[in-house]
């Protein structure tokens, strides 16, 4: 499994009806092989749990970290990995 311990993949974030009788919905974060964190299953590996727990903080030094390379380094602007950055940050916010 290598170095790091939670889920392997791509995750992504599904909006779902609760049930099929219900207008409300949820979210469940999953991979193409299994869901990570659904409302029926909660989170499956202590590792994930881990992970998304200590997200927000992980953005915020992204962020941090960004915004200081970006004042102080010209080329990091026009570099592949400033849109990669970019592309992330504005998915973690759910605007992509």
């Amino acid at each position: 499994m290598g170095l790091y311990k939670w889920t392997k993949g791509q995750w992504e974030v599904r909006v779902e009806q609760i049930a099929p009788t219900s207008n409300e919905t949820c979210f469940t974060v999953a991979t193409d092989e299994y869901d990570v964190i659904s409302p029926m299953l909660g989170i499956r590996k202590e590792e994930d749990a881990n992970l998304i727990a200590v997200a927000p903080e992980l953005y915020k030094k992204l962020d941090m970290l960004h915004s200081y390379l970006l004042e102080d380094d010209s080329h990091y602007a026009e570099s592949q990995e400033f849109n990669e950055v970019e592309t992330l940050m504005a998915k973690a916010r759910g605007e992509s």
